[in-house]
């Protein structure tokens, strides 16, 4: 059980096509793992972005991606209760 994350701010007016580790925290973990596995597999841009961690997921997305991404995993009824962007030291 992790207790501390480190993040970075997501800077929502960053319009580059930079792709970022964006982190998913989401409920019921384990019963939705495979249901989140599903929405990306068909998606060439994210089907092999997507590693889970935790108690959610990490995708390789752009800033501006992110609502879209959030619209996608709450319409399949996944519990989505955080988004941020993993810190990872250089």
């Amino acid at each position: 059980m992790h207790t501390t994350l480190l993040i970075n701010k997501i800077d929502i007016d960053n319009h580059t096509d930079q792709m970022r580790n964006i982190f998913f925290l989401i409920g019921n973990y384990e019963e939705c793992e495979l249901k989140i596995m599903d929405l990306f597999k068909d998606d060439p841009l994210y089907q092999n972005a997507l590693e889970f961690r935790y108690n959610g997921f990490v995708v390789k997305a752009k800033v501006s991606d992110i609502p879209n991404l959030v619209r996608k995993i709450v319409s399949s009824g996944v519990d989505l209760y955080n988004v941020y962007e993993l810190y990872e030291p250089k």
